[in-house]
């Protein structure tokens, strides 16, 4: 994830605070975003500046959300994620205490400074197919003694979140609510603000502090960070996750966690906490998998085969299976397979996808994947091609995270009119639903829009060779077998 670059805002205490310093810890980039210079400045002083930017503002200052933005594509050359993490609590109080003035103030820092900073920063994300991670809070739902202000601005994010998810489908978004935190607010509201609250309420949040039952920082900070780098499925795309476990739930599932290496040990801890949120049994699944996944310890190569539908790339697959032993997996042939497969609960998603021209949500196609190079490296095949995968970075990620890193991707460049030629001379016998004109196109579009972006993001790491399919199949072949020869493959 050393390519990774987040800004992260209410960035110099707290859970911001932990955010910063757990993705520095994964070697990511980071642009921190606070009004306290000096906190900023040790943060600074502890980490060096090399992974680390910041911006010394407040959030509700445009300018603050334009350099952060500009730092972090001057410094790091790109923006991947946001992690919005500001928020203030006052005004509390019944609503007729309390003044419409101080309720802007809030909702400028709660919500406004989040709208304008998303606008500035819309650009860079889509480039990179990037992500938005909101912290929201249980007030957004659930009402508490005089928390009106506070508990509205957190329900107007929340919809928020929704509302890009669905006008912005180049970019994930997500909400999560992390619980009662060990933070400054907490402080405030037992030292300062608290006498505004009912007696009862007031009284839980002192009960916690005292039976030491506040989750630390750093448990929210690290489920934050995790979905930061690897993403989230589909299906909650655009959703409010709530824990909703009781308080300490995060502390005593960090002292479950058998003993493992440092890193194994702080994967499974976050992927554990990601559990013990209300994020469902599909997706804490399918992040526990991840930890008990045993692929990433057998000595396997995995090429990606990408290029636009019709460059020839299954060809290709075919004569390396034959001359060289590789396992060919198609992505494709793999969902037309579930897709047939009686009782598939999938079947009606993939079909209305493969219609579609769209990209079926990443679990299925990964988990599908998974299943399949398991099933080979468990009959001792070591050399797969993934052809027609990952076709989103979203895809890209999660797989070298749950399964195995990539040697490298063979990128087959071919002309749209040439590839077009060649689907509809295919539709007239392969029996595809897909090898229509209107299919056709509507992969094409898809292909540039969504699947490029990888293409590029894996050059850039040095990890792209590409190959002019607009040659004979020999001569093509001759190509790959020279860069698998370079590779020492």
């Amino acid at each position: 994830m050393s390519n990774h670059v987040t800004i992260v805002t209410g960035a110099s205490k707290g859970i911001g605070k932990a955010i910063v310093e757990i993705l520095l810890e994964n070697k990511s980039k980071v642009i921190a975003v606070a009004r306290s210079g000096d906190l900023l400045k040790q943060l600074a002083e502890k980490h060096g500046e090399e992974n680390l930017g910041f911006v010394v503002g407040d959030v509700t200052n445009e300018e603050s959300a334009k350099l952060a933005v500009d730092l972090a594509v001057n410094k790091f050359g790109q923006l991947n994620s946001l992690i919005l993490n500001c928020g203030i609590l006052e005004p509390v109080g019944k609503i007729e205490s309390t003044s419409i003035k101080d309720w802007k103030r809030l909702y400028d820092v709660n919500f406004f400074s989040i709208v304008q900073l998303i606008q500035i920063a819309l650009p860079e994300l889509k480039k990179a197919h990037g992500n938005i991670i909101a912290v929201s809070s249980g007030a957004s739902t659930k009402s508490y003694s005089g928390w009106s202000a506070y508990g509205s601005s957190k329900a107007a994010l929340n919809h928020l979140i929704q509302s890009i998810a669905f006008d912005e489908p180049e970019i994930k978004t997500i909400s999560i609510a992390p619980g009662v935190v060990d933070t400054s607010m907490q402080e405030q509201i037992r030292n300062e603000v608290g006498v505004k609250m009912s007696k009862e309420g007031l009284q839980r949040f002192i009960e916690l502090h005292e039976k030491g039952q506040l989750v630390k920082p750093e448990e929210p900070a690290r489920v934050l960070v995790q979905l930061a780098l690897n993403g989230w499925p589909d299906h909650i795309n655009g959703k409010y996750l709530r824990n909703s476990i009781k308080q300490g739930s995060f502390r005593r599932f960090q002292s479950s966690i058998p003993n493992q290496s440092p890193e194994n040990r702080n994967k499974a801890r976050a992927l554990i906490i990601l559990g013990s949120l209300a994020l469902g049994s599909t997706l804490a699944s399918f992040y526990l998998s991840g930890v008990k996944d045993t692929t990433k310890d057998r000595n396997i190569s995995v090429i990606f085969v990408l290029g636009g539908p019709g460059s020839g790339k299954g060809t290709q697959c075919d004569k390396l299976v034959k001359e060289r032993g590789f396992v060919h997996l198609s992505a494709g042939d793999l969902l037309r397979a579930e897709q047939n497969r009686q009782g598939s609960k999938y079947g009606d998603l993939i079909a209305k996808c493969i219609k579609d021209g769209s990209i079926v949500p990443q679990e299925v196609t990964v988990q599908l994947l998974k299943n399949a190079i398991d099933e080979y490296t468990n009959q001792g095949k070591t050399k797969f091609l993934v052809d027609g995968f990952p076709r989103k970075m979203d895809q890209a990620i999660t797989f070298e995270n749950t399964i195995v890193k990539s040697a490298f991707t063979l990128f087959f460049e071919c002309p749209e009119q040439v590839m077009l030629k060649r689907l509809l001379a295919r539709g007239k016998t392969s029996g595809r639903t897909d090898d229509n004109i209107e299919s056709i196109q509507k992969r094409f579009k898809t292909f540039i829009d969504t699947s490029m972006p990888v293409v590029d993001y894996y050059d850039k790491q040095g990890k792209v060779v590409k190959v002019n399919c607009n040659e004979p199949v020999d001569v093509v072949f001759n190509h790959v077998k020279q860069a698998l020869k370079n590779r020492d493959i």
